[in-house]
């Protein structure tokens, strides 16, 4: 058989046009499809083009002002105001005109023009105005005292150091003052005020608390009974802060200057220790005051405020010697380092600002807060001081790094007060808004919890620990002050306190009728539990 081979078939060129785009209708027309279902296209065509917008409206940054807002609304030929339209929903609609035009133009062209001009104005601008003579003398003077004081801060720590049994025993003696704070416990409340307290703060001897309220009064109290010694009337205003002279109760006369208080009426006002009026009244502030210190020489005084600046007040003259800006925003936590040569100052910006009191120059701006700052303290080594702030952390700052070393995540919520032990530094305090503080211990700059303190129903808004470091006070929204300390323990006051117990048991046990046979509505641990809380 011959195989015969098959016919070579030609190749077949199909030209494929390329297919014009057309719209979705002329497809939809061509493929035929039902009514139903091209409804239900156009739907979901309308959806995702809300979406887009949506989108789009989420990335447009608006101007909270609302002439702004108005004159952009102008600008696009919108009308500027609705009837009972609010600034918030004018703000949302300028959002939806812009996303609908595709338009990422939030402010007004005339406005953006301003702030351009304003910019390149202000760029790298900085300016001194003249002091007055008697702060040139307040600056000579601090720079004579503080080195005096620094110098010997210095050679104390040199000497520690270089001597390895005594840094040892510092050590040893640390440890002990870390146990002797973890017991401690809550051993007195009182109600401060009929409207929530402000601030609290310990006389430098220990022996009387300081509490402020919102409802314009201050309170002295003795520490040994808890009883009120005498009421204040610092204002028709919420008072905001106070703080004790440095020498009060020690060897300042009580009938002179021994605490400061200021408020919510702009002003700041000195008070002695026997009368209920105050000596002196400071004007200057423009508007309200929120935080006082004393300068460590107890001849000076600091109050920071909502003007976005902080003042120094010669407290000789009762004159302001000292208006200082730098803060672009409200201003609130300030504090005198231990040698009295540097202030630092923080506030609602978040920075924190280290000001030089010999020369008036700001020599640090220390960022690292994403919220408010709302409250510092410095330590007694001379260069650590700490913040807090509405970001929920501590933050422990080095001048000689000029930058946090350290950021304790310390609470849950506001941190509202930050404070060190006064005589070596050897634990921070914290107090939040989560009703408790929180105490901890440093070693080696490891910060670690030694211990938290709960019992307020209420957040915390101030604290301080006591100069002899064996107790602790906080000052709530809740209206009463807490004193904390470690539970004494009394051979004598225990035994009488059993005798007493045993006699109201016995008391008790003879008033009281068989169980067989209870009287009819009677509690039967009733006067028990009465007797105890008179016990408490």
């Amino acid at each position: 058989m011959q195989l015969v081979p098959a016919p070579t078939l030609a190749p077949v060129v199909i030209n494929v046009e390329p297919r014009d785009k057309k719209d979705d209708s002329t497809m939809e027309d061509e493929v035929g499809f039902s009514l139903h279902t091209l409804q239900a296209r156009e739907k979901h065509r309308e959806i995702l083009t809300r979406m887009e917008q949506k989108w789009r409206a989420r990335q447009i940054a608006i101007p909270t002002n609302d002439k702004l807002v108005m004159m952009r609304l102008r600008e696009l030929k919108e009308p500027i105001m609705l009837f009972g339209e609010y600034p918030g929903d004018r703000r949302e609609r300028l959002r939806d005109v812009l996303a609908r035009l595709g338009s990422d133009q939030g402010m007004p062209s005339i406005a953006k023009a301003q702030l351009r001009d304003s910019d390149r104005s202000e760029e790298g601008e900085l300016y001194y105005t003249e002091g007055t003579e008697s702060l040139k003398k307040i600056r000579q003077w601090i720079a004579y005292h503080s080195l005096q004081y620094a110098r010997k801060r210095v050679l104390d720590s040199q000497r520690l150091h270089d001597n390895e049994p005594a840094l040892a025993q510092w050590e040893h003696a640390m440890t002990l003052v870390w146990d002797r704070v973890k017991k401690w416990g809550n051993i007195s409340s009182q109600v401060g005020d009929e409207r929530p307290l402000s601030g609290c703060a310990f006389s430098p001897d220990s022996s009387i608390v300081a509490t402020c309220s919102w409802s314009g009064m201050a309170k002295l109290w003795s520490v040994k009974t808890c009883e009120t010694l005498i009421s204040l009337k610092g204002s028709n205003e919420r008072i905001q802060g106070l703080a004790f002279h440095p020498q009060s109760c020690l060897s300042q006369d009580p009938a002179s200057l021994n605490l400061a208080t200021c408020g919510a009426d702009s002003d700041v006002r000195l008070w002695s220790l026997e009368s209920t009026s105050s000596i002196a009244t400071l004007h200057g502030h423009a508007d309200r005051v929120n935080r006082v210190a004393f300068h460590p020489c107890g001849k000076l005084l600091a109050s920071t405020s909502n003007d976005a600046t902080w003042r120094l007040w010669d407290l000789d003259t009762g004159c302001c010697v000292l208006e200082q800006e730098g803060h672009s925003r409200p201003v609130y936590g300030i504090g005198f380092q231990v040698d009295g040569s540097l202030v630092a100052t923080c506030g609602v910006d978040a920075h924190v600002r280290v000001w030089d009191l010999r020369s008036g120059a700001c020599i640090s701006v220390l960022e690292g807060h994403v919220k408010q700052a709302l409250a510092l303290d410095w330590s007694p080594n001379g260069y650590v001081f700490a913040t807090s702030s509405d970001d929920n952390t501590v933050r422990l700052w080095d001048l000689r790094k000029r930058k946090s070393v350290a950021v304790i995540p310390a609470h849950n919520t506001l941190i509202s007060c930050v404070k060190f032990e006064k005589q070596n530094g050897d634990f921070l305090v914290s107090g939040s808004f989560d009703n408790s503080c929180k105490l901890w211990s440093v070693k080696r700059s490891q910060w670690s919890l030694l211990s938290c303190l709960t019992g307020h129903e209420s957040k915390i808004i101030s604290l301080d620990i006591s100069h002899d470091t064996t107790k602790l006070i906080t000052a709530s929204y809740d209206r009463t002050w807490k004193l904390w300390a470690e539970e004494e323990v009394d051979p004598e006051r225990r035994a009488q306190q059993l005798r007493q117990q045993a006699e109201n048991a016995a008391q008790h046990s003879a008033s009281t009728p068989p169980p067989e046979s209870p009287t009819e509505g009677a509690d039967p641990d009733s006067s028990s539990s009465s007797d105890s809380d008179m016990e408490l």
